[in-house]
């Protein structure tokens, strides 16, 4: 392995390790949309821990494997986190999530199914100090309907 600096055409750029070409080891690669992935990369794809900055301020602290997001993580974006499982890049079930503060409750806890970052799907929001349980379908986010 050899250590070094890359700036791709697209204006991407790569500090760290390669072997035989490939982005390969610890090092930080700065995507043209303004993304940055900082941990572990072999053959070109992530792998293994690292974070993932997105230029929206989306945070991901956690395991990656052949460049998806993958397996015990944590997400963070707008004053909301996700803890929990992913798996090529999709969040499953069973996530405490910390809503920002709403008009009469600032806090819940949705268990459920999830899709970029929202719920999506069949679960439940609880609200903190005895508030209001919502449970059935969400889309976007959204709660839509009961079971």
């Amino acid at each position: 392995m050899v250590d070094g600096n890359c700036t791709y055409c697209s204006g991407a750029s790569y500090k760290g390790p390669f072997l035989a070409g490939y982005r390969h080891g610890l090092g930080v690669f700065h995507r043209s949309n303004g993304d940055i992935f900082t941990g572990t990369l072999t053959f070109d794809n992530q792998f293994g821990f690292g974070r993932y900055q997105r230029a929206d301020g989306t945070v991901y602290d956690g395991q990656f494997r052949e460049g998806w997001e993958d397996g015990q993580g944590r997400i963070s974006y707008s004053g909301t986190s996700y803890e929990g499982e992913e798996e090529h890049g999709w969040h499953y079930v069973n996530y405490s999530w910390a809503l920002q503060p709403l008009v009469v409750y600032s806090k819940a806890d949705y268990f459920g199914q999830v899709l970029h970052g929202q719920p999506e799907g069949i679960g439940h929001l609880v609200y903190e100090n005895n508030g209001p349980v919502l449970m059935g379908n969400f889309s976007e986010g959204v709660y839509i309907d009961r079971k």
